[in-house]
């Protein structure tokens, strides 16, 4: 048995102690937990925002400002392949007419003279 299964067996068993579930079971307590885990949501925001403020007063790049350049490069190279995919239409099409074009026997000029008539 790993270290981990141990402990989550242990952690579940004195979960479930009778001892345990009543003071989970108290409406105080669970209130505080609340408060706990809020207060530890609320800290996390608030760091984030100051290291946001930070790093905007210094010039910095943030993880949101990485997300923002990494999804104008996915829409810049989707862009670019179906440009890519256009020109490789139109040289086809290009290929195309020149091979008609070569194949077109050049029209003759005609050299007849014209007859002239005095009135």
């Amino acid at each position: 048995m790993s270290l981990k299964t141990k402990a989550i067996s242990g952690a579940s068993k004195v979960a479930m102690s009778p001892a345990v579930m009543k003071m989970l079971s108290n409406p105080q307590v669970q209130k505080a937990f609340l408060t706990m885990i809020n207060a530890n949501a609320d800290f996390r925001d608030w760091i984030e925002g100051q290291v946001k403020s930070i790093a905007k007063n210094m010039s910095l790049v943030t993880t949101d400002d990485l997300g923002k350049i990494k999804r104008h490069l996915r829409e810049a190279n989707a862009d670019i392949e179906t440009l890519l995919d256009k020109i490789a239409g139109l040289e086809d099409e290009l290929a195309a007419v020149k091979k008609a074009v070569a194949k077109k026997p050049a029209a003759k000029k005609s050299t007849a003279k014209k007859s002239t008539k005095k009135k």
